[in-house]
């Protein structure tokens, strides 16, 4: 008889779960100005809306000079408006608008694409023609390049008119860009200080909510630094007898050690600021001013950065 086969089952082999593609990164320049980093990075800047100022002025005065155009723009761009921070050379009898829809901004297309647009004969680009001002200047050749943070983000434009066809030159696209690093640079500079200015800001509230607890504290609370006190809350003066004017010169850390503990402070000094431990915690013997021996419990701990150097805190 035949042989007998048994058939073969395999058993299918599980697929991974596909993966779905990524959405594909839009290219429309609507959303290309919405992205959010970018409208970060413009509003650090706190640039966007406020008047002109002569920092600014001075770049597009000096834009029109080196160019030979009777026009020049320095404009900030946010999602929905192009706000023109600077203006020089508009036609006599004609204003300067504050801001313009990005929808109808030659300036908005290269905040957008963060590159430099050139147009000779903006009556040839169906985009140009809808920018009003433009046109209502008579204006009939633009260039403009992107104001691009050193994080790449284009918050910006600074831009030249000229009010006949014009065929820009390789010389006059390096002169804009030169401009623009300028007005860049002021930009930055502008944004540092906003941000030091909250920092500093933070700082002071965090101060007037923490001194009343410090000050008032039950606990006798110290900082050191490259070997001296720089403060003492009152309970700390307080432990020690100590006037409130204590301060007032330079008080090593040792001068109210008992000197029988002067190894004992150094050696865990020394473990705090090498980094070997983060906080300690020990018995030590103190002398107030009237020569009392007080006997004290220190938790201390390692503060990485106090003006540029390390420090210790820590209470009693």
């Amino acid at each position: 008889c035949a042989p007998f086969m048994l058939p073969l089952i395999v058993p299918p082999v599980p697929q991974p779960p596909s993966t779905p593609a990524p959405p594909a990164m839009s290219t429309d320049p609507a959303d290309l100005l919405r992205d959010l980093a970018r409208l970060a990075a413009l509003g650090a800047t706190q640039l966007a809306g406020t008047p002109p100022e002569e920092a600014f002025d001075r770049v597009t005065r000096l834009a029109v000079r080196l160019l030979g155009a009777p026009i020049s723009l320095l404009s900030l761009i946010d999602g929905e408006r192009q706000w023109i921070k600077s203006a020089a050379g508009v036609p006599e009898g004609a204003e300067a608008p504050r801001s313009i829809p990005v929808g109808r901004s030659i300036c908005g297309t290269v905040a957008a694409t963060g590159r430099p647009l050139v147009i000779a004969d903006v009556d040839s680009e169906l985009a140009a023609s809808a920018d009003a001002p433009m046109r209502a200047w008579g204006v009939r050749a633009y260039a403009g390049v992107p104001l691009v943070t050193r994080e790449g983000h284009a918050v910006g434009v600074l831009c030249m008119a000229d009010t006949r066809v014009r065929p820009w030159s390789d010389e006059d696209l390096a002169a804009l860009r030169d401009l623009a690093a300028l007005a860049v640079t002021e930009i930055e500079w502008r944004r540092a200080r906003a941000e030091r200015d909250s920092t500093s800001g933070a700082l002071r509230t965090a101060e007037q909510l923490f001194r009343p607890l410090v000050e008032q504290s039950l606990v006798a609370i110290y900082l050191v630094q490259d070997g001296v006190f720089r403060y003492v809350n009152p309970r700390f003066l307080q432990v020690f007898g100590l006037p409130a004017d204590w301060l007032d010169r330079s008080r090593g850390m040792l001068d109210l050690v008992d000197p029988q503990d002067h190894a004992l402070v150094r050696e865990n000094v020394r473990r705090r600021v090498t980094g070997e431990v983060d906080s300690v915690q020990y018995v030590l013997r103190g002398r107030r001013t009237d020569g009392a021996l007080v006997h004290l419990e220190v938790h201390g701990s390692r503060i990485d950065v106090i003006e540029g150097a390390r420090g210790l805190g820590g209470f009693h």
